[in-house]
């Protein structure tokens, strides 16, 4: 098999993966955009007067991209690392409001 065959026949699997993990958390724990609200809020509550700014759903979405890049660094043969963060890459994506703004 080609590198290029080997490398589209990978980016495919890791995609529909990835699709299916998205619309697993979704049924499981809901929107992610929720998640991601609740767990700024969350933060603000924990850091209070600690931070200059309050933390957002975008900036929580961060976070947990950070946190799974650790853990890729500490075990980068663990397949669910990798999908995880292209997984929240992508949803941190979709938090960005300019996305829909240039599509109009």
């Amino acid at each position: 098999m080609s590198n290029l065959k080997k490398n589209t026949f990978v980016l495919e699997t890791a995609l529909i993966k990835l699709q299916q993990t998205l619309e697993d958390r979704d049924d499981d724990y809901g929107s992610s955009d929720d998640f991601f609200d609740n767990l700024a809020n969350m933060i603000n509550a924990i850091l209070g007067n600690k931070i200059a700014e309050p933390i957002t759903g975008s900036d929580a979405c961060n976070i947990m991209l950070c946190m799974k890049l650790i853990r890729i660094s500490q075990n980068p043969q663990h397949l669910d690392s990798w999908i995880d963060t292209a997984g929240y890459a992508i949803l941190g994506l979709l938090k960005q409001d300019y996305l829909c703004e240039n599509e109009e």
